[in-house]
């Protein structure tokens, strides 16, 4: 019952607009203090310790290689590099953009900053090339979402340090799902084109859910028999995918706001996208060796 009221109060705190980090504070602040069960000076110090993790100190370094990357034009060599990959298939640009997304997961990790980074670039591109704006944004942000499970990521290194996971485990274990995600997105890009132009002949001549909930989940998981590494990519992609689920997903509304196109279509734009990634979801929840065939090979895992 008091579970039930603090996330009561936690959700009735930010549907009324307050700051998600004040209300995530003041919450069990609060609940320290009123009701006395710890002291309420431990406050301050398991915040410290909360923070005092050195894996994090990676966080800031993925943020600064992703400033490096766009100021010395790594990001353009990267566009060009795709373009020349698979720039010729049915899809162009679209297959451009899958493509440089998860040569960029590999050194940003960040959903957010691969939005903006290659969506500042390849959304104009996409529009010039007779893309609509709705379907270019919904195709970059979906894309995103890989550069959240193609290790490195932020939200790998996040959970692995407050699930206490082994690093390189969650890394090797991340791998192919992100490029599974990849191709299934390109090829779902192929297919909505296809079925487009098919169509046409026919009538004439496409880091709170993560810190709060992973770990329960996870350890729930854990109880059950459910191998921990395949339960912490499971729950990873499920949260980043909801990163682009309207009508509060971030990366929706960026690419949404680059893009400058109406949040109701690039939201239509994104659901065949979404259930693509729905559906390795599920997979990965019933499959185990799409993530933990590569940790055994390495031996990281028994």
């Amino acid at each position: 019952m008091t579970i039930i009221l603090l996330l009561g109060l936690l959700v009735g705190l930010i549907m009324l607009g307050a700051p998600i980090g004040f209300a995530l504070a003041i919450v069990p602040t609060g609940y320290i203090i009123a009701t006395g069960e710890v002291p309420w000076t431990m406050v301050p110090y398991t915040m410290y310790e909360a923070l005092s993790f050195a894996s994090l100190a990676a966080i800031p370094f993925f943020m600064l290689t992703g400033e490096l990357m766009t100021s010395a034009t790594i990001t353009d060599h990267l566009i060009e590099f795709g373009r020349a990959l698979v720039g010729w298939a049915r899809g162009g640009l679209a297959q451009v953009n899958i493509v440089v997304s998860m040569f960029f997961a590999g050194l940003n990790g960040s959903v957010i900053a691969d939005t903006a980074t290659i969506g500042s670039i390849l959304i104009p591109a996409m529009k010039r090339a007779g893309y609509s704006s709705a379907f270019s944004a919904a195709i970059t942000s979906v894309i995103a979402t890989i550069g959240g499970i193609i290790p490195p990521s932020v939200g790998m290194i996040i959970l692995a340090t407050v699930a206490f996971l082994p690093f390189d485990a969650v890394f090797t274990a991340g791998a192919v799902p992100g490029l599974l995600v990849g191709l299934t997105l390109m090829l779902i890009t192929a297919i909505m084109l296809a079925l487009l132009i098919l169509i046409i002949g026919m009538i004439m001549d496409a880091a709170v859910n993560i810190i709060v909930i992973g770990p329960v989940l996870i350890e729930v998981s854990a109880k059950t028999g459910y191998p921990e590494v395949q339960a912490a990519l499971v729950v990873l992609v499920g949260f980043l995918i909801g990163t682009v689920t309207p009508p509060i997903g971030v990366a929706y509304f960026t690419g949404s706001s680059i893009a400058k196109a109406r949040l109701e279509l690039v939201a239509l734009e994104m659901i065949p996208f979404l259930l693509a990634e729905f559906a390795m979801l599920f997979l990965m929840m019933i499959v185990s060796p799409i993530t933990m065939w590569l940790p055994r090979v390495f031996g990281l895992i028994d």
